[in-house]
C-alpha cells in the first residue's frame, strides 16, 4: 500500500507540473539552489574537522536544532508543507495512520528539501574525523535527526491544521500559542542563558542538548569528549522526542482520516454580524469587514500569526549565540516586513470567491484600502507588542523612538508594495476547509519569489527611515531616534497611499485575468 502512495503521488506530481510551467521551473530552480547551498555546507563541515572536539560539539549541536527547528517554522511562515498525500482527501479510503505516515515520511525523505537535508545531516559525520570511532555513531544520528526534522514538520501540520479547521477563534489563538511555546522553549532558555553571559554560544548550546530539538546532535559530541553518561541520556531524550513526535502524528492522522469530507458549514446567530456590524456602510468598509472576518475564521490567515512570537525569538536567539546585538534590534522591523506578506496572497485565499468582487463592481482602490485596512487592525498592535518585548528584553529603551520608527515605517512600506504586487501575481494556496499548513509542490518557491521581490522592494523604499533609525542606534542620539520616527510614518503613509492608487489600478485592468489564473489553479 505504500508502494501505491508513492506512485501516487509522483504521478499528481508530474501531472501537476505538465499544467503549470510556472511550478516546474519553480521546482528546478529549488533543485539548482541546493547545490550551492551542499557545497558551502559540505565546506563548513569540513573546515570544522579540524577544530578540537567541544568546538565541533558546539558547532553541531546548534546547527542541528536550527535546522530541527528550521523544518517546524519555515513551512509554517513561507508556504506549507507539501502534502500530496493529504489525509482529508484520503478519508474515504480504507488507510491506516501508520501506512500514510510511512508514505509522507518517504514523500519528505524524497523531495527536495528532505534530501538535501539527510545528505547534510550524514555527512556531518565527517566533522569527528578526528575521533573515527564515533563516526558511526555520527551517521546514525544525523538520520534520526533528519527524521525528527521531517516527521516533526508533518506532526506539527497535522495536529494544528486538524484543530484550526474544526475549532473556534479562542481555540485557533491557544494552538498558535502552544505550538509556539512548545517549539521555541528551549530556544527562549537558550536566550535567556546566552543573554545573561553565561559562555554565550556554548552556554546556549548546552541548553539545546537537553532538549528534543538538540539532544540528538549532542550524542557523537559527548562521545569524542569521553563522556559516555551523558551521550546516554542525550540519546535517551532524542529516541523520547522521536517516539513523542510519531506517537502525536500517529493519533492526529487518525483523527484526520475518520474526518470525512471538509467539515459542515455553521449558521450564524441572527443578529451577530461580527466585523460588519461596526464597519463603515461603504464598498471599503465592506472589504474591511470580509478580511477581518476571515482573519479570525479561516486558519489558512490565523497561521501567519505563527510568526509573532517566533520571529522575534528566533532572531534573539541567533544574536544570544553570535553576540551580535543588531540581529535582536532587527527583529521589530522584521515581523512587520513578514506580516503584510499574508496580503500578498490574499486574493489567492479568496480563489474563485474573489468573483463576488468583480460582479458587485467593486473599485480596485476600495479592494486595496478594504483589505490593508483590515491588516493593519492586526499588524500595528502586533509590531508595536514585538517591539517593546525586544526593547525590554535587550534593555534598549533610549533607542525605542528609532525601533519604533523602522517598524513602522517598514510595516507601511510593505502594505503598499503588496498592495501592488497583490495585483500583479496569484500563487497556489491551501484550499478553504484543508490542512493550513499544507502547500502544492512548487508553491514553496513560487511564493519566495514573490517574497524576495517584496522584500527587496520594501528594503529599498523604507530605507530613508531604516538608515536614520540605525544612525541613532549606533550614535546613541535621541533626536535622530525621533527624526526616523517621523520619517518612517511620513514616508511610509506616502507609499502606502501611492500603492493603493497603482494597486487599485492594476486590479481595475486586470481584475478577469487575475479570475482566470485562480481559476486555471483550481484546475
Amino acid at each position: 500500500m505504500v508502494a501505491v502512495l508513492l506512485r501516487l503521488r509522483f504521478r499528481v506530481l508530474a501531472t501537476t507540473l505538465a499544467r503549470s510551467p510556472l511550478q516546474l521551473v519553480a521546482v528546478i530552480l529549488g533543485a539548482i539552489q541546493a547545490v550551492p547551498i551542499l557545497l558551502a555546507c559540505g565546506a563548513g563541515v569540513i573546515a570544522l574537522s579540524g577544530f578540537p572536539p567541544d568546538i565541533v560539539r558546539t558547532t553541531m549541536i546548534t546547527a542541528g536544532s536550527l535546522v530541527v527547528v528550521g523544518w517546524l517554522v519555515i513551512p509554517i511562515i513561507v508556504s506549507g508543507v507539501e502534502l500530496t498525500l493529504d489525509p482529508h482527501k484520503l478519508a474515504y479510503f480504507p488507510l491506516r495512520p501508520r501506512t500514510l505516515m510511512l508514505a509522507q515520511l518517504l514523500v519528505g525523505l524524497t523531495w527536495v528539501p528532505g534530501g538535501v537535508t539527510l545528505l547534510l545531516a550524514l555527512f556531518s559525520a565527517f566533522a569527528y574525523r578526528g575521533s573515527p570511532d564515533v563516526i558511526p555513531v555520527a551517521i546514525t544520528a544525523g538520520a534520526v535527526g533528519t527524521l525528527l526534522a521531517v516527521a516533526g514538520s508533518r506532526m506539527a501540520a497535522t495536529v494544528t491544521g486538524n484543530l484550526l479547521s474544526d475549532r473556534g477563534v479562542h481555540v485557533r489563538v491557544a494552538v498558535i500559542a502552544a505550538l509556539a511555546v512548545v517549539v521555541l522553549g528551549p530556544v527562549v532558555v537558550a536566550i535567556a542563558v546566552g543573554l545573561g553571559g553565561q559562555g554565550g554560544l556554548d552556554a546556549a548550546a548546552q541548553v539545546m542538548s537537553w532538549s528534543p530539538v538538540g539532544a540528538v546532535w549532542a550524542v557523537p559530541g559527548d562521545l569524542a569528549l569521553g563522556r559516555p553518561g551523558e551521550a546516554l541520556a542525550s540519546a535517551g531524550i532524542a529516541v523520547a522526542g522521536v517516539v513523542a513526535v510519531l506517537a502525536v502524528w500517529r493519533i492526529a492522522l487518525g483523527a484526520s482520516l475518520g474526518h470525512r469530507g471538509t467539515g459542515a458549514l455553521r449558521a450564524s446567530q441572527a443578529g451577530r454580524l461580527g466585523a460588519f456590524r461596526i464597519g463603515p456602510s461603504s464598498p471599503a468598509g465592506a472589504v474591511a469587514a470580509r478580511s477581518l472576518h476571515y482573519w479570525f475564521h479561516d486558519p489558512r490567515y490565523a497561521r501567519q500569526l505563527v510568526i509573532v512570537p517566533m520571529m522575534p525569538a528566533l532572531m534573539l536567539l541567533w544574536a544570544a549565540v553570535t553576540g551580535v546585538e543588531g540581529i535582536g534590534i532587527a527583529a521589530g522591523p522584521a515581523v512587520a516586513g513578514l506580516l503584510p506578506l499574508a496580503v500578498f496572497a490574499g486574493i489567492s485565499f479568496d480563489g474563485t470567491a474573489f468573483a463576488a468582487h468583480l460582479t458587485a463592481g467593486v473599485r480596485g482602490r476600495d479592494d486595496r484600502v478594504g483589505r490593508l485596512a483590515a491588516m493593519l487592525v492586526i499588524a500595528v498592535p502586533a509590531t508595536l507588542a514585538v517591539q517593546l518585548a525586544v526593547t525590554a528584553v535587550l534593555n534598549r529603551w533610549e533607542d525605542l523612538p528609532a525601533l519604533v520608527g523602522m517598524s513602522i515605517g517598514v510595516l507601511l512600506t510593505a502594505l503598499g508594495v503588496v498592495a501592488v504586487s497583490s495585483a500583479l501575481l496569484v500563487i497556489p494556496v491551501p484550499r478553504p476547509g484543508r490542512n493550513p499548513f499544507s502547500g502544492a509542490a512548487g508553491a514553496g518557491m513560487t511564493s519566495i519569489g514573490g517574497s524576495y521581490a517584496v522584500t527587496g522592494a520594501t528594503l529599498v523604499l523604507a530605507s530613508p527611515a531604516l538608515v536614520l533609525g540605525i544612525l541613532s542606534v549606533v550614535l546613541r542620539s535621541a533626536a535622530v531616534g525621533w527624526v526616523a520616527l517621523g520619517a518612517g510614518g511620513v514616508l511610509g503613509l506616502a507609499v502606502l497611499l501611492i500603492g493603493i492608487r497603482i494597486g487599485g489600478a492594476l486590479l481595475d485592468r486586470r481584475g478577469p485575468e487575475l479570475l482566470t489564473r485562480l481559476r486555471a489553479l483550481r484546475g
